[in-house]
């Protein structure tokens, strides 16, 4: 009888090993499947006459082919794959938005620029002025329409955030489901391959997703989530969002408050995009924006347009609350320690004469500067409390200017004698400064010798001596320094007469018109608010072109058309190469990313390989093993037939 179990137990392990090697045939393809192969064992063997008789084979087990350590780094590889490639999404996104070309904010910001240029040189033509205020909203639309698309981008990215984090809670139920069964079939002494295989498909999509590996948790193998935040056994727990005070997106575990710190998967690049990279080129777009947006109001709020000085004007942005120092009030622009030039001119004698406000921010409210310039002779300024707006009119008989103009005349610190310098010409130097006129000699101007004017600047330094004495035709021009001259009238001077002459390059040191609003060209303050002043687009004669308010006077566009090679922004960089310099990093982002990710795809393919070469099912070589145990099969079955001939013939003889 021993033979007869001998070779039933080689018809029953040949029929286990034919089964396996058909399941492995039919799973050939299947994404995850581990080959499984069986593991044979001889009986235990009995005793008879003295001698050891085998009774046959079992099957000992069926083994999943699988190799641990290499199925760790693969998952490692699949979760930096599945963050890099969602990186990359995000990062070509904003590559296309800031790429140069033909209708992006880079072709509007330079004709913005170049419309100036032309508008300074022809400063009279209405033309000019028109094509100049459409460029300001093509520069303000193609602000407006980037901040848009990065909106629209996060906001797409947020969709994708959810439908993952909804795919991550699915996942993760499946997995405990699968590790319920595994945990039953394991109690009942039997090792369920499948479900095991069926497993290792839900955490290869998870680490995909989020980041995720194996772990031994108790009775049976769990699965941990982004790093460890979260871990599933038979229960799993659910993954959701918030938005956090600042804006991020957080990811939550549960009902618990901590956010989760996530570096691994898909998951982790679309909120890197969200809370990294997008808002990182916000914030580019809106640092040029402000900074672009308060140097052109800067700029403008001092010039004048075709009709001349000013009677009354307002400011457009509210500085709240109006009796605090202006650093802890609301501002759209920082306002800086500085000074603020008013120059003002009586109709009646067309006197002109220059004054220079001093603005301290850490002590001066809004309040404290309209009494400084209410308390200038005629001059009115008042604040509204409410609304938080400076108004600023001019007394009957007079106007204003905010453009820092020469004075008619320089300003008497100490004299004695009857003649007072004239002061004409523009001032062209780069900084603000207060020059000196001292009087050497005395006598009357063009009669008597040795009579000259020193003018000294603030440091001391000598800039001109001019001779007045005799020789010199009381009134004539006498150049002095940075397109500056005097003419001295008949009268005399006495040695040791002093006279003031401030020279204003720039007539706003402090940010303050830029800060209230005076005079705006572009109106908002961020990326999505901006606009053009719509009393300049009513009526482009309102524009400020020019410093003197001539018909030929463009020094103002000059001054606007020369931002475009200012370099304030980062120390030394202009607006255009700001807004290149956005576009290159985000090229080389794309770049580095791009390899990054080409790295661990290369390094994820050897490992498929690798893990292919131990759990995967190589037809041919199934043929063999298939060959083999058929051969196994239909050996015990002429042997089964041959012992049972055998026995036959021994009852025969019996009988």
């Amino acid at each position: 009888m021993s033979s007869l179990n001998s070779a039933l137990s080689a018809l029953r392990v040949s029929q286990r090993a034919l089964q396996t090697i058909g399941n492995n045939i039919a799973n050939a393809s299947t994404p995850g499947y581990h080959r499984q192969r069986i593991e044979l064992a001889d009986r235990r063997p009995v005793i008879l006459g003295g001698l050891s008789i085998g009774q046959g084979v079992d099957v000992s087990r069926i083994q999943r082919l699988r190799n641990d350590a290499l199925e760790r780094t693969l998952l490692r590889t699949t979760s930096d794959t599945g963050r890099l490639s969602a990186s990359l999404e995000t990062l070509r996104q904003v590559e296309s938005l800031f790429t140069p070309g033909t209708g992006t904010l880079h072709a509007s910001l330079q004709d913005f620029f170049n419309q100036w240029e032309l508008l300074a040189a022809q400063p009279q033509e209405g033309v000019r002025r028109q094509e100049v205020l459409q460029s300001a909203v093509a520069v303000a639309d193609g602000i407006n329409s980037l901040s848009g698309s990065l909106t629209q981008l996060k906001f797409g990215l947020k969709e994708e955030i959810d439908a993952a984090v909804d795919e991550v809670n699915r996942l993760s139920e499946s997995a405990a489901g699968l590790n319920r069964e595994i945990q039953l079939a394991e109690a009942r002494g039997v090792t369920p391959n499948d479900l095991y295989d069926q497993r290792d498909r839900v955490v290869t999509q998870l680490a995909e997703l989020i980041g995720a590996d194996l772990i031994d948790a108790g009775a049976t193998q769990g699965i941990r989530l982004a790093g460890g935040e979260s871990v599933i056994t038979t229960r799993a727990q659910s993954l959701r969002t918030a938005v956090g005070p600042n804006g991020y997106i957080e990811l939550l575990v549960g009902e618990g408050t901590e956010p989760v710190s996530l570096s691994d998967g898909r998951l982790a690049g679309l909120i890197e995009g969200y809370n990294g990279i997008v808002p990182d080129f916000e914030s580019h777009l809106d640092h040029l924006t402000t900074n672009f947006v308060a140097a052109v109001n800067t700029i403008h709020a001092s010039g004048l347009g075709a009709t001349g000085d000013l009677t009354i004007i307002g400011s457009t942005r509210s500085i709240l609350p109006t009796n605090v120092p202006l650093k802890d009030a609301e501002t759209d622009f920082p306002i800086e320690a500085g000074e603020l030039s008013i120059g003002l001119t009586n109709t009646t004698t067309g006197e002109r004469t220059l004054h220079r406000v001093p603005i301290d921010p850490s002590v001066d409210s809004l309040e404290d500067l309209a009494s400084a310039l209410d308390g200038l002779d005629g001059l009115a300024a008042q604040v509204d409390t409410q609304s938080g707006r400076l108004a600023i009119s001019a007394e009957s008989g007079w106007t204003f200017d905010l453009t820092g103009g020469l004075p008619s005349h320089a300003a008497v610190d100490t004299a004695t004698g009857t003649s007072l310098p004239e002061v004409s010409g523009q001032y062209l130097g780069d900084v603000n400064d207060e020059w000196t006129l001292t009087v050497t000699g005395s006598g009357t101007v063009g009669q008597d010798d040795d009579i000259a004017i020193e003018v000294r600047d603030s440091a001391g330094s000598l800039l001109a001596t001019l001779p007045v004495g005799q020789g010199y035709a009381p009134g004539d021009v006498l150049a002095v320094a940075e397109g500056v001259s005097l003419r001295v009238p008949v009268g005399t001077l006495n040695d040791g007469d002093t006279f003031r002459l401030p020279v204003i390059a720039d007539p706003d040191t402090s940010g303050a018109l830029a800060a209230l609003g005076v005079n705006d060209l572009f109106t908002g303050t961020r990326p999505g608010t901006l606009g053009v002043n719509r009393a300049l687009l009513e009526d482009s004669s309102r524009l400020s072109v020019s410093q003197s308010g001539g018909a030929g006077d463009g020094r103002i566009a000059t001054r606007l058309a020369a931002l475009s090679e200012q370099t304030g922004l980062n120390g030394n960089t202009s607006f255009s190469e700001y807004l290149a310099r956005a576009s290159g990093d985000a090229g080389v982002f794309v770049s580095h990313a791009e390899d990054d990710l080409a790295a661990m795809t290369q390094l994820s393919e050897q490992l498929t390989a690798e893990r292919e070469s131990v759990s995967g099912v190589n037809p041919d070589e199934e043929l063999v093993h298939m060959l083999e145990f058929q051969r196994m099969f239909q050996t015990a079955a002429r042997f089964l037939s041959s012992v049972n001939e055998t026995l036959d013939e021994v009852l025969g003889l019996v009988r």
